[in-house]
This record gives structure tokens, C-alpha cells and sequence, in this order.
């Protein structure tokens, strides 16, 4: 499977910063202790945040969900 693949390269990181991202990959991830954030904005800001502990929660992108495997933006498919 390919999110189990992706966890596996990814175990040496502590986090993912992502425009979206499906349920599935998301609960993988957490499985191996992997945060991932669905922010939208600057990734620099987003970086210095996580760096010293900060929150994420004002960056986190608005009107973003996934159902039936499919992920959007604005909730029109």
C-alpha cells in the first residue's frame, strides 16, 4: 500500500505540512507518530511555529474535507 510506503520514508520526520490530505493517509501517518497539518499560508511561518512549539490552528485551511476518497475544497465535488 502506498501510504505505508510513504510512512516508511517519512519515519525519521515528525510531521507532514500539507495543502490536504485523505482520512487514510492521515490515520497511517498518526500511526507512526507522523503530525499532519492541513495549513495554508507561508510554510516558512508554518516551520518557525512548529520549531518552537507554536499552534498551528490559525493557519489551518478552511473548507477542506474528504468523503468517499475524495478530497475538496469548497464542498461542490
Amino acid at each position: 500500500m502506498r501510504w505505508l510506503r510513504m510512512a516508511d520514508l517519512l519515519l525519521d520526520c515528525s510531521a507532514v505540512l500539507a495543502g490536504g490530505a485523505g482520512p487514510l493517509p492521515r490515520k497511517i501517518l498518526a500511526h507512526y507518530g507522523i503530525f499532519v497539518g492541513i495549513v495554508e499560508g507561508s510554510v516558512q511561518k508554518a516551520l518557525r511555529m512548529m520549531a518552537s512549539g507554536g499552534d498551528l490552528s490559525f493557519m489551518a485551511r478552511q473548507n477542506f474535507y474528504c468523503s468517499a476518497g475524495k478530497c475538496h475544497e469548497d464542498r461542490t465535488g
